[in-house]
């Protein structure tokens, strides 16, 4: 089976540089031809089931995937990015004057530690995770249209990698990113980077 991740195209928060995980905003000019560009990418690979995050920038994705491969597409909570709490909608220079101590931890990356308002990152870890293992139980070729942590979470899980290896992959607005499992091994197959 294969996962064929596209992760969703610029916004306007990706181009100031917001924390945000639940916000919606819109794509920027590039985000709309990355778009463009990720449709026609997307549907020319095979799949048995497209699933998307709900959130309006990865569902109008999903939505051109899905009729230009005229298939059902499946709309799954499990793939929706994490939620940054008090931090969302601020840079990190606005989160660190307006909530230092809560930066401090943020930037530290400390798994035990939830941003007020925010979602738990073992909670968030526990979903992505569920999701992919229901996946692989169906042994099908799966076409996901999601965010940049729920990607990086699932290819390290995916990969039985050390937490944190994604970071050394570029994977950015409109990337689609490959992943085969055959024989009980996983394997990275193809990256697919749009321009930014």
């Amino acid at each position: 089976m294969r996962f064929i991740f596209v992760r969703h195209p610029q916004t306007i928060a990706n181009e100031i540089g917001y924390i945000y995980g639940k916000t919606d905003y819109p794509y920027t000019e590039l985000g709309q031809k990355q778009c463009a560009l990720a449709i026609e990418a997307a549907t020319g690979f095979q799949c048995d089931q497209l699933v998307s995050s709900p959130l309006g920038r990865a569902r109008h994705l999903a939505e051109g995937i899905a009729k230009n491969k005229d298939m059902m597409m499946i709309l799954d909570e499990a793939l929706e990015e994490m939620h940054y709490g008090i931090l969302e909608g601020l840079t990190v220079d606005e989160g660190q004057v307006k909530y230092p101590e809560v930066m401090e931890r943020f930037l530290k990356g400390d798994d035990d530690f939830t941003i007020p308002e925010g979602e738990d990152v073992e909670h968030f870890f526990f979903r992505v995770h569920s999701f992919l293992e229901q996946c692989l139980e169906k042994n099908e070729d799966v076409l996901i249209v999601s965010h940049g942590g729920v990607i990086r979470t699932a290819i390290e899980y995916l990969l039985d990698a050390e937490e944190g290896f994604s970071w050394s992959l570029e994977i950015g607005n409109g990337s689609i990113i490959e992943i085969v499992c055959e024989d009980g091994y996983h394997r990275l197959l193809n990256m697919i980077n749009q321009p930014e």
